[in-house]
């Protein structure tokens, strides 16, 4: 903003403010209006949903948690107690997997490694507990790769560029186009800078709610994993 209210006071001040306005420059402005509007409504979707998947996520890990730790009173399993500590180190390998410390590839694998966790139950509980736990992994499992679908697909890359290029024509035109004086033209333009490039960095920001980097958020619309977090603390005490 302080840049482009710096080249307006230039521009004016050399006197180069020579092009008319026009019907055509209204009509691009509502057209970049209604592309970041478009861009906008569309990551918030994805978005919505993104939010929801670690607190889905969380529900399930615990329900699984919880039906293992039940067998464990009601026969004092050690495999039920170990499924325990598996499902902990699951847990460990998601976040780890979401602040880019892993790759994809263990965490499918331990969620995977569920079934011989479940072999081994067998003959100690009642098939319906075997099966009520199998449907939460396979809940894991289709959360895990609806995350990384949404990390790995952008939805606004050729329209953000579109909306980009477009932004910065209408400043860049703003700049040589004299409406009302100085003073009334530099703060319109920055107030429109100030909007244009705000929306441009929210779309791209909302457009991956998982993007973390090591320990920390890299963005400011990011996904919570608080949910995840909490649980890591509450499967540590089970486990030790």
């Amino acid at each position: 903003m302080v840049l482009v209210g710096i080249a307006k006071c230039v521009v004016s001040a050399l006197g180069l403010e020579d092009i008319e306005i026009n019907p055509l420059y209204t009509g691009l402005v509502a057209g970049n209006i209604f592309l970041l509007g478009f861009l906008l409504s569309g990551v918030l979707s994805d978005f919505k949903e993104a939010e929801k998947l670690p607190v889905e996520l969380t529900a399930s890990l615990e329900s699984i948690a919880d039906e293992l730790l039940s067998i464990h009173k009601m026969k004092d399993s050690p495999q039920a107690l170990a499924g325990v500590r598996h499902v902990s180190a699951t847990v460990d390998s998601i976040v780890g997997w979401l602040h880019g410390r892993i790759t994809l590839a263990p965490v499918m694998a331990h969620v995977s490694a569920f079934n011989g966790v479940f072999a081994s139950l067998e003959e100690q509980t009642q098939p319906g507990y075997i099966t009520r736990i199998k449907g939460e992994q396979n809940a894991v499992r289709r959360m895990i790769m609806r995350i990384n679908a949404i990390r790995g697909t952008s939805f606004v890359a050729a329209g953000f560029t579109v909306a980009a290029l477009t932004s910065v024509l209408l400043i860049t035109l703003l700049l040589f186009i004299d409406v009302a004086p100085v003073v009334t033209d530099t703060i319109l333009i920055c107030i429109l800078t100030f909007l244009l490039v705000y929306v441009l960095l929210l779309v791209r920001d909302l457009d991956n709610p998982f993007e973390y980097e090591i320990g920390e958020i890299s963005g400011s619309a990011e996904a919570s994993l608080e949910p995840l977090i909490a649980l890591q603390g509450r499967l540590a005490t089970y486990v030790d």
